[in-house]
């Protein structure tokens, strides 16, 4: 089963979503936090399900216009017309990350079969689905070589183990070790990655 992802009427949620401008703006994010369950609602998104076409749809509207719709993502089969329960599927981060004064999101989902990280980027206005799994494959691929492990697979060989947004520096930087907790620190790869190199999800 794949990811697929719909955004609907991007330029009128980017219009409707109101600036961020809360104090000191903090210039390392964590788009991946630990032990953090993914959220159905935030300050700025509510979510439902829908059945649609036998699929289960986590479809997000602006809080603050329901009938807005933002985008969608699939998120697992219906059950005789019935929506699938996915806990593992919501929104990790609400916020401005990369400083334009629109809010960005920062979107995960788990099934049998994979796993997903999405950052969903505010760019001029639209947005843009950047698979943060993928662009860190990539990158693994650039400075090993060869095959990269496929780190949207269940139980890996390798874990990405932190994702760190520098919005100042505009670098990000993933934490990758092997799937073993006995394994020693100097076993760690880091990679620093620019935006030149995100993997946008060009199926959506």
């Amino acid at each position: 089963m794949s990811l697929r992802v719909k955004l609907v009427s991007a330029f009128l949620a980017m219009l409707a979503i109101s600036r961020v401008c809360s104090g000191q703006a903090q210039q390392i994010v964590n788009l991946w936090p630990e032990n953090i369950k993914p959220k159905t609602a935030t300050k700025s998104l509510i979510s439902t399900l829908r059945c649609i076409k036998g699929d289960t749809y986590q479809v997000f509207s602006l809080r603050n216009n329901q009938k807005h719709e933002v985008f969608r993502l699939l998120t697992g089969y219906c059950d005789k017309g019935k929506p699938d329960t996915n806990p593992s599927a919501g929104i990790l981060v609400d916020a401005d990350m990369n400083h334009d004064g629109k809010l960005d999101f920062i979107w995960t989902g788990t099934t049998e079969e994979f796993t997903r990280l999405l950052w969903f980027m505010s760019k001029d206005a639209h947005y843009e689905c950047i698979d943060l799994l993928k662009t860190a494959e990539i990158a693994w691929q650039k400075k090993f070589g060869g095959d990269a492990p496929d780190f949207s697979d269940v139980g890996p060989d390798y874990l990405v183990d932190e994702v760190l947004w520098d919005w100042r520096a505009k670098i990000l930087t993933l934490m990758i070790g092997p799937n073993d907790e006995d394994h020693s620190k100097s076993d760690d790869v880091m990679l620093k990655i620019g935006p030149s190199e995100f993997v946008s999800d060009t199926r959506y």
